[in-house]
């Protein structure tokens, strides 16, 4: 058979009977483009048939659950960013670093906030009886009997998320403030069980490491009875 028979044979089975030929591998060789040379160790296979088999998959309702912080530097500025008032605060993480052991010694860290005897809020040199504090998205009662003040000296500093003061009037506030309006927030459930331990300590500097005024009452004064005299023969106001 010669070599023209040979390929119009080959063509024959090509056209005729496709389905009848079986998947076949075609090898090469790598040259490099510029010098023509083979590359030693580069291969080059090309598998004639593949068989790909359809996978319908159809997803449910995928639902993703988060909690918006605000008790983050980064949560206080974005509100302070996108509000529509003029307001300032602080968070809880402030808070941590800054050793307050109560309300009122975080909001004096607040611009345009003072404190009146250690618990009662001034801003922008307005009284507390000027000003209405909100606990937790409601307003809180007066801790004094004969003016409008809360006492913020009661609220521990380590359950407070944030503190903001809104220092203009907005339809969503009460309009019974002029100087500021207070929003204190406390912190949520937690998700997960902590434990948290803290150590402080205090001292009094009109009385520690100073000579005071004392005398020896005797045993007469542990029953109740206490005489003018002491052992001493001074006289000393009861």
């Amino acid at each position: 058979m010669t070599s023209k028979s040979i390929a119009f044979t080959f063509f024959l089975m090509v056209c005729i009977c496709p389905s009848e030929m079986s998947a076949g591998i075609v090898r090469g060789t790598v040259t490099d483009k510029t010098s023509g040379e083979p590359l030693i160790g580069a291969t080059d296979t090309i598998v004639s048939d593949y068989d790909l088999d359809i996978d319908d998959t159809t997803l449910g309702e995928v639902t993703v659950t988060a909690r918006v912080r605000h008790d983050s530097e980064t949560a206080q500025v974005r509100e302070q960013q996108t509000s529509l008032v003029v307001q300032t605060g602080v968070s809880a993480q402030t808070i941590i670093r800054t050793q307050d052991k109560d309300a009122s010694e975080v909001v004096r860290r607040i611009p345009g906030v003072s404190i009146i005897d250690g618990k009662f809020i001034m801003v922008r040199g307005l009284s507390q009886r000027y000003n209405n504090v909100w606990l937790n998205g409601g307003t809180v009662p007066s801790s004094e009997a004969d003016s409008r003040a809360f006492s913020f000296d009661i609220l521990p500093a380590s359950q407070l998320d944030n503190v903001v003061v809104v220092k203009s009037p907005a339809p969503e506030y009460p309009a019974d403030f002029s100087g500021g309006f207070i929003l204190v927030n406390t912190r949520q459930m937690p998700s997960q069980g902590k434990l948290e331990i803290g150590a402080g300590i205090g001292l009094n500097t009109q009385t520690m490491f100073h000579d005071f005024t004392t005398f020896r009452s005797g045993h007469a004064l542990k029953s109740g009875i206490n005489g003018s005299l002491t052992h001493s023969g001074r006289n000393h106001p009861p």
